[in-house]
């Protein structure tokens, strides 16, 4: 897991992910004020003196939400490129994919624990499972890295 981590620093992904936060927070504060100027707006748009659009008022609406799930993917993108950059330094792709099962054992019980949860919740976890991310860190861009 050490290089998964240093695979993160080695591609700047603090930064990267830095400026996505940026990008989302930013977005959000700007459809959270064009917001409040249509409620501020609406008399005078139903008095029929102003008017709008639904695009924008679909942008509005819809901003936060697609900011934050390209935010999400861009999230997991770059995991996946730590784990590829983690087997490149170690050259042992079996112990990355046990590790990463163990972590998400010890979260999924975590959670489960925290939130007095019966697990149905668990496809909302932001992480790949580890199988899955396993499994693509073996087979990374059509070639197999190690056979599992």
């Amino acid at each position: 897991m050490l290089a998964h981590e240093i695979s993160h620093i080695k591609n700047n992904d603090i930064k990267v992910m830095g400026m996505a936060d940026t990008i989302m927070r930013v977005t959000h504060i700007l459809s959270g004020i064009g917001k409040i100027l249509l409620i501020v707006n609406m008399p005078l748009i139903l008095v029929g003196k102003g008017s709008f659009s639904w695009l924008a008022v679909a942008l509005l609406i819809f901003a936060p939400n697609l900011t934050t799930m390209l935010q999400l993917g861009l999230s997991r993108a770059r995991a996946y490129d730590a784990d590829v950059g983690a087997v490149d330094l170690t050259k042992d792709p079996h112990t990355l994919a046990s590790a990463l099962q163990k972590l998400e054992k010890l979260h999924t019980r975590l959670l489960q624990k925290s939130f007095c949860l019966d697990g149905k919740f668990l496809s909302l976890i932001v992480h790949t499972p580890a199988y899955r991310r396993s499994y693509k860190t073996f087979t990374v861009n059509g070639r197999r890295v190690a056979t599992r």
